[in-house]
């Protein structure tokens, strides 16, 4: 997949300098989150000279290296695991859909997909959990939630579409030629009605499912139980990026039957041929979400482990979920999480030309949001001291930037290091407030 990897050699530099002397620590009493992505780790291991992690050798080092430096949990991304079980995966270097693929994407998704596999068949995540925990490291299982591919046959990305940029260069790139679809969920082929759809029920937001269907929120709790049952994590960590979509406007997709159907009884309207309220629909989209929350909520506690669930800013979705509503405040009340991760998006950089536009908030661009720092002092962190729930949150998120020194005089609870941002935080290593 075209997701970012995991420096680890940047990482522990990061660390190195947050941890030292009065820069940081935990007297200051803030725990440190590192989200570990390791399908983009052994993806990308090679672009920056480092191995990827595919023994226990080299987790238990790297591990060892994360204790040293004072992280205090690990968000172990394992969607690509879950991937060899649960989805129609196939092999990068044999499917049409890498036919005129740059090589340089089917060299780092032939790396995805092999490691998973072989990953799978040693049973490798029961001695990554076994060697968080010698090392004293807490470790949850982390899946993307809203990731469920889309059909095979569907075009991921057009001819045209940015790339990236050429490392030597620095030029943008572009696919040479139409690329479809590289993976999607068992479960989104056999349901395709449980995948998020607009007003004409004829467009799909692939991989968003709509939790508005009890099957969905069903079997997005019951691969989360699974991780729990069958290895010690700590917890599990959701959030809601999509790798796969990009709708055209914020409001195009929510329109599955149910929402259809339970708007029409609460209201007298059919919001696919009527003019309805926007905000009365956004919200009752987001109560199925919370359903959700509170569904994943019951079962984790009910193995007496932790949830801790990313979220953008504020109370909307955003890109490319739409401007579905979160009630992240009843959440607390309600203590349906245990920590919220405050600031977790998508980011444009999937498909940087094809962003849309009509999205409430936006973090990346600061629409309808106020400055972060003072949202996470003033609103997000009142209310979990109140409610005895946790907030993390990121330094750096699109235009909004935090300075660490401004970042640790707030009362926040910890500080989550996301690979994406890692090279920016390299900045305030060399004492450099953006």
């Amino acid at each position: 997949m075209l997701i970012r990897g995991l420096s680890r050699s940047l990482l522990l530099g990061v660390l190195s300098c947050v941890l030292a002397g009065q820069a940081w620590g935990r007297s200051r009493g803030k725990e440190i989150l590192v989200g570990l992505s390791w399908g983009d780790q052994i993806a990308y291991a090679g672009n920056s000279g480092e191995s990827p992690l595919l023994s226990p050798e080299l987790f238990r080092k790297r591990f060892q290296e994360y204790r040293k430096a004072g992280v205090d949990i690990v968000l172990f991304r394992l969607d690509v695991l879950r991937w060899v079980r649960d989805y129609d995966w196939p092999e990068p270097k044999l499917a049409a859909a890498y036919k005129n693929a740059p090589p340089e994407v089917l060299d780092s998704d032939e790396k995805q997909w092999a490691g998973a596999h072989d990953a799978v068949k040693a049973d490798l995540l029961k001695s990554i959990v076994e060697i968080a925990h010698e090392n004293g490291l807490k470790i949850y299982a982390y899946s993307t939630t809203f990731d469920e591919g889309m059909p095979l046959d569907k075009v991921w990305h057009a001819k045209g579409d940015v790339l990236g940029r050429d490392p030597k260069t620095g030029e943008t790139t572009y696919f040479p030629a139409t690329m479809t679809s590289p993976a999607v969920s068992k479960f989104t082929e056999e349901h395709p009605e449980d995948v998020m759809v607009d007003r004409s029920q004829k467009h799909h937001n692939w991989g968003t499912l709509e939790f508005a269907y009890p099957q969905a929120r069903a079997y997005a709790v019951e691969y989360n139980r699974r991780f729990l049952e069958r290895y010690a994590f700590d917890g599990i960590y959701v959030d809601f990026r999509n790798e796969f979509s990009h709708p055209q406007f914020g409001d195009e997709f929510g329109f599955g039957q149910p929402i259809v159907d339970e708007y029409q009884r609460r209201y007298g309207i059919n919001i696919l041929k009527q003019q309805f309220d926007l905000e009365k629909w956004r919200r009752l989209r987001g109560e199925y979400l919370t359903q959700f929350i509170q569904e994943l909520h019951a079962m984790v506690h009910s193995k007496g482990k932790k949830l801790i669930v990313g979220i953008p800013q504020g109370n909307y979705m955003e890109l490319p979920n739409g401007n579905m509503y979160i009630d992240w405040q009843g959440w607390v009340k309600r203590h349906l999480v245990d920590g919220l991760n405050i600031g977790i998006i998508t980011g444009k950089f999937l498909f940087p030309d094809k962003v849309g536009y009509g999205y409430l908030t936006d973090m990346e661009d600061d629409i309808g949001l106020p400055n972060l720092l003072w949202d996470l002092q003033n609103n997000y962190w009142p209310m979990g001291a109140q409610y005895h729930v946790k907030m993390y949150a990121g330094l750096t998120h699109g235009k909004t930037k935090i300075s660490l020194q401004h970042f640790l005089k707030t009362n926040v609870d910890g500080l989550y290091l996301y690979d994406s941002q890692l090279p920016l935080l390299d900045k305030w290593r060399q004492n450099v407030t953006p």
